[in-house]
């Protein structure tokens, strides 16, 4: 037996390493515990975090850092992947009941006041609080916010007796109670429209209603009496004729059912295909003009209003035609919440002739239905329509006048100058002190600046841009030169041939740029060469400035080209756009070779016609120091070629 139990037991290599293998498991197994040890006692703090945040307590110094600290860590273990589920069901569910215990058994006005205070402290002291603690989560759908507004709503709002108060009589509706409705209205939910979002609404509209004037559908059941609902879907038959109406106005941007260009598989077709959002050129400083239509607005359960509200820091001024005097109540209770520097771009105007003063009118898409508004608030404006804005007559031009005059007013008031002083000027100094200047063109000046330097160019008086200490301004000024002209520089007539450019065949598009540029006037083809020389010289030095020649092509495409009536529309962008860029890009080929290679090159007489001019204007660009434009060779020197 002895023998037997020896060879057992040198036979089989499991046990032999018995006792090597017992201390490496337990090493892991007590590595396992401790960190499962940790990971439950930071679930605890933050639980605790919390728990103390819903019930008023505050957190102590340094304990947002530790619990920041601790989120960062479970989520690189195993339990972040159930991070979120924790975070509904146990931490937000406990703190609702913690405030909603408070109010769950008022009633009446009682219940409007404590719902208030008690939304006053979730949406300023709690919900930045939670933000706080789980910032190493942001950027996870849905987010913390997301999560919280929707247990607010389902856990407090929804489940207390807030219908009832609202509908009794003569209850006053605290303003919070307004705020609180709007905002949980704007939360969506990933899985779309539910029975909550819409017991939602239905109490938005008993709040909002009564400030929306006598337009819209009445309701008199119960003691509540709805003044009016928002119109959010109009009928079939009334939708057709509005679109109808807006098809026959030129300038409007075709919807995504109208224009090939328009994709259902871009990110913003939803917004698009509403024609929302409708570019409509420049303002008179060279800020780009976004009309935004709010009567075209779907329903917030049909298009996600969240998505538009990422790009109001990136305005310079935002005109509000036709506000109710809801809107202005409502924007001065929400506006310290939001933002004062954005409060002080909002102006309010009455009547759309207001914006003649500020915005080019005739480029602007205005709806019919705004049109029609516009109207009736001018007839029952004291019971007559108010007279016409006064406005002076026409006066003609100083004769240092350099905006908002043509080309050939400029060469004759400048001693037969081809190029415009103030081009001239400004491409000066942006040569020599601004090629290497990042974002150059795409920053905004002060308007009042821009003004000034517009008021001393008319004059006749000197302007030096060192004064001013902004390397944009000389560049806002340019734009603005180009953007002021009667007519563009490209001409009018060459808008339609520009917006064929993408149906050709990309290895044609540098021939048939140049082609296009045959039939403009030779006053015009100097200054665009002189131009474009200027931002083929910016394009090259991207690797500062980060302006290439696609990003110049996006600023100067609609300063350079416009069509005669109206606003260029959306799908207009891209052709026009791409002209430029390949007016930048092949700068030198379109201007100065004769033949680009496996292309065929203008014509002895064509070449002829544009070395006059371009001659004409070499002395002139010489005296006054600038760089001299690149010629195309002169018949003799093409015919010497092909010999």
């Amino acid at each position: 037996m002895r023998t037997l139990r020896r060879l057992k037991f040198m036979s089989s290599p499991s046990l032999s390493d018995l006792g090597k293998r017992e201390p490496a498991a337990a090493a892991d197994e007590r590595g396992t515990q401790q960190r499962r040890a940790c990971a439950n006692a930071t679930w605890n703090s933050i639980h605790n975090g919390v728990i103390a945040v819903f019930q008023r307590k505050g957190l102590p110094d340094q304990e947002l850092f530790s619990l920041n600290e601790g989120v960062r860590q479970l989520l690189k273990t195993e339990l972040g992947s159930f991070f979120t589920e924790y975070l509904q069901n146990q931490l937000l569910t406990k703190g609702m009941v913690i405030l909603r215990d408070k109010i769950r058994f008022y009633e009446g006005q009682k219940l409007l006041d404590s719902l208030a205070e008690t939304w006053d402290f979730f949406f300023s002291d709690v919900l930045p609080m939670l933000q706080a603690i789980f910032y190493p989560v942001q950027g996870k759908e849905p987010s913390v916010r997301q999560l919280a507004l929707l247990h607010f709503r389902n856990a407090i709002t929804l489940s207390v007796k807030l219908e009832d108060a609202l509908a009794r009589a003569h209850a006053r509706v605290p303003p919070a109670i307004v705020q609180m409705l709007l905002v949980l209205q704007g939360v969506h939910e990933s899985r779309g429209v539910t029975e909550d979002y819409l017991r939602l609404e239905t109490l938005v509209q008993k709040v909002v209603s009564p400030y929306l004037g006598t337009y819209g559908l009445h309701s008199s059941e119960g003691p509540f009496t709805h003044s009016c609902i928002l119109e959010l879907q109009r009928d079939k038959a009334a939708a057709a004729a509005v679109l109808g109406a807006v098809r026959k106005r030129p300038s409007v941007v075709p919807m995504a059912g109208q224009d090939p260009a328009l994709s259902t598989s871009h990110p913003f077709y939803d917004v698009a295909r509403h024609g929302i959002l409708q570019v409509a050129g420049d303002d008179r400083f060279g800020r780009r003009v976004v009309t935004f239509s709010c009567c075209r607005m779907p329903p917030s359960h049909e298009l996600d209003h969240q998505r538009l509200l990422e790009y109001k820091k990136n305005l310079k001024a935002l005109y509000v035609v036709h506000p109710t005097s809801f809107i202005k109540v409502l924007w001065n209770i929400l506006k310290p919440l939001i933002s004062h520097k954005f409060g002080k771009k909002v102006i309010y105007f009455n009547y759309l002739s207001e914006l003649h003063e500020h915005l080019k009118y005739d480029q602007l898409v205005i709806p019919p239905e705004v049109l029609r508004y516009d109207e009736k608030l001018q007839s029952l404006h004291e019971g007559r329509t108010p007279p016409p804005t006064k406005t002076p007559p026409p006066r003609p031009p100083l004769p240092t006048q350099q905006f908002g005059v043509s080309l050939q007013y400029l060469k004759d008031k400048n001693q037969g100058e081809l190029i415009p002083p103030v081009l001239r000027f400004t491409v000066t100094y942006l040569r020599e002190k601004g090629l290497r200047t990042e974002g150059l063109f795409r920053r905004s000046a002060s308007a009042q600046t821009v003004r000034e330097i517009q008021r001393l160019y008319n004059q006749g008086k000197p302007v030096n841009f060192d004064d001013y200490g902004d390397i944009h301004i000389p560049a806002v000024i340019l734009k603005t030169f180009l953007r002021e002209l009667p007519q563009p520089l490209l001409t009018f007539q060459a808008y339609e041939q520009i917006l064929g450019i993408t149906c050709v065949e990309s290895s044609l598009r540098v021939t048939r740029c140049r082609q296009i540029l045959r039939s403009l006037p030779d006053h015009n083809y100097v200054v665009l060469c002189y131009l474009m020389g200027f931002l083929h010289a910016v394009s090259r030095e991207s690797i500062f400035n980060k302006m290439n020649s696609s990003n110049l092509a996006c600023v100067f495409g609609l300063n350079l080209i416009w069509p005669s009536q109206g606003v260029s529309s959306l799908s207009a962008l891209v052709p026009l756009n791409m002209f430029t860029e390949l007016l930048i890009e092949y700068y030198e080929k379109i201007f100065s070779t004769p033949e680009a290679p496996g292309e065929r090159g203008l014509a002895p007489w064509e070449q002829g016609s544009r070395a006059a001019p371009l001659q004409e204007a070499v002395p002139r660009t010489q005296a006054t120091g600038l760089t001299k434009p690149t010629l195309p060779p002169s018949p003799l020197m093409a015919a010497r070629r092909r010999l």
